[in-house]
């Protein structure tokens, strides 16, 4: 168990990196990522491993709220990842589990983003034109995973650790590795599932995404403002649930096999900016959402998957932007 002497050592975690010094990754307690207390050490275990903390030993007194799973409520600021690498985070967390738990969110692009915490969680950086050993994406090709396994050997992925102030490792509650048969568990899973195909719906509705990606840095009104950064969103699911991309195709729920991939629109676009408003610009994705339940593994599972609005003509991600103004 990791063990504290004070929240002053848990707030001065450090950022300690292998492939890109300029990487930064804070746990934020607002939505403008500007009051990070605890920064995540971006040191990979060598891919691929599994790094689980205790939301209890890391956030408690310093400003993040309790979330729904028992955890906290973060704001996770991830700087630009390193080309066709992603931050993947997962919640609840367990070593037992196949890609070391239930799959929050992932991120190839710069964001501040919230999301509410489990118990348990852990951060892991792969790199790879989809990251497919880490579970995120599909092989396209009979040699695409072993050339993904060596690119993030030879990059240094894997779980990422916290560190104290002196640079000195704070330890997980576990760290295991995957077994090597996971990529072909992956596999299975995708084309089999797990579930009964018996999915009954009692809601629908369009909703925005519960992580907002900061577009523009800084703005000041009125007038125009240029947007050009890349605007991603990925599919979701309730916490509780805990299925693989198979087992919510299997489930019979209205998602498709395209929307459960991560989509991205770098259209530019112009956005107008009132007298007296100013601050960064975000953007926050819609979801098209079901609710419901159904059998998987002989059991009863329920709650929300959701997806994002996309056009494949244009191109374009629907969202909304918004001025996010700052204290």
């Amino acid at each position: 168990m990791p063990s504290f002497t004070s929240t002053a050592a848990m707030a001065a975690l450090v950022l300690q990196t292998v492939s890109a010094a300029t990487d930064t990754f804070n746990f934020c307690t607002e939505s403008k990522c500007s009051k990070c207390p605890v920064q995540l050490g971006s040191r990979g275990t060598g891919f691929p491993k599994c790094v689980v903390y205790q939301s209890k030993n890391i956030f408690p007194g310093q400003g993040f709220s309790g979330s729904k799973g028992g955890g906290h409520k973060v704001y996770l600021d991830v700087a630009q990842p390193d080309k066709d690498c992603q931050i993947i985070v997962r919640s609840p967390a367990d070593t037992t589990k196949l890609a070391c738990g239930t799959f929050k969110a992932s991120f190839s692009h710069a964001a501040c983003a919230m999301m509410d915490l489990d118990k348990t969680f852990m951060v892991q950086y792969c790199c790879g034109k989809k990251c497919v050993d880490a579970g995120i994406g599909d092989d396209d090709g009979d040699n695409s995973k072993l050339r993904y396994v060596r690119a993030l050997d030879a990059r240094g992925a894997g779980g990422l650790y916290l560190h104290d102030a002196n640079g000195t490792v704070i330890e997980p509650d576990e760290v295991a590795d995957i077994p090597t048969a996971v990529p072909r568990a992956i596999e299975e899973r995708k084309k089999k599932g797990k579930c009964d195909g018996d999915w009954k719906q009692t809601d629908h509705y369009t909703r925005p995404a519960n992580n907002v990606q900061i577009v523009l840095d800084e703005a000041t009104g009125p007038g125009q403002v240029k947007i050009e950064t890349t605007r991603s969103q990925s599919w979701t699911q309730s916490s509780g649930m805990n299925l693989g991309v198979a087992d919510i195709l299997s489930l019979g729920a209205s998602i498709t096999q395209e929307e459960t991939e991560e989509k991205s629109d770098n259209t530019g676009y112009t956005f107008n900016l009132e007298e007296g408003q100013s601050g960064s610009i975000g953007f926050t994705s819609t979801l098209k959402c079901t609710v419901g339940s159904g059998t998987c593994s002989g059991k009863t599972v329920k709650g929300e998957i959701c997806w994002p609005i996309y056009n494949k003509k244009t191109k374009h991600l629907k969202g909304t932007t918004s001025v996010i103004t700052h204290d």
